[in-house]
């Protein structure tokens, strides 16, 4: 006989399947914090607790690398102040670094959907295309052409319902 799963283990795959949405403000608050709490270099950070091993390894990175951990680090400090209970904060945080990665694996399609601009350095994002990311569930087993693991928001999915928005904005 299968047996129940836990309470925890029930939230944790809605964390994974995205079943706690988002909004496009609460977005661009945590960017917005970001931009302002990266000024402050010397600042202190709280590291969540599946991010504390890293807090070792930092002391040896250098560069991009070590660039990329403060970020995160800083993301994580973030989020934990914005969402102190456990289950909020891993939602919270695993969908903002699914859209990221989101961004990352379809930059140059998005760009060329015009999407995404670049200007004086600076990506700009459509609010229509933050808004699809933000409510749309996600499937931790999506996968790339290649049948590798790649980011976890249907393409398709995200494109349909953001060109929608689109529509709907410009009648």
């Amino acid at each position: 006989m299968e047996r129940e799963p836990s309470n925890h283990e029930v939230n944790m795959i809605k964390v994974y399947r995205g079943v706690f949405p988002w909004s496009a403000a609460e977005y661009n608050w945590i960017i917005a914090a970001f931009d302002e709490r990266r000024k402050n270099k010397n600042e202190n950070l709280k590291l969540a607790e599946d991010l504390t091993h890293i807090k070792e390894e930092m002391e040896h990175m250098r560069g991009k690398e070590l660039e990329n951990f403060q970020s995160l680090a800083l993301f994580s400090d973030i989020f934990m102040k914005r969402y102190p209970k456990k289950l909020d904060f891993e939602a919270h945080f695993f969908r903002f670094h699914q859209i990221n990665r989101f961004m990352q694996t379809y930059h140059n399609d998005l760009i060329k959907l015009k999407l995404v601009t670049v200007q004086g350095g600076k990506h700009h994002i459509a609010p229509q295309l933050i808004d699809s990311l933000c409510t749309l569930l996600y499937n931790q087993e999506e996968t790339d052409e290649s049948g590798d693991f790649s980011c976890t928001f249907s393409y398709k999915e995200v494109i349909a319902v953001t060109k929608a928005k689109l529509n709907a904005h410009l009648n």
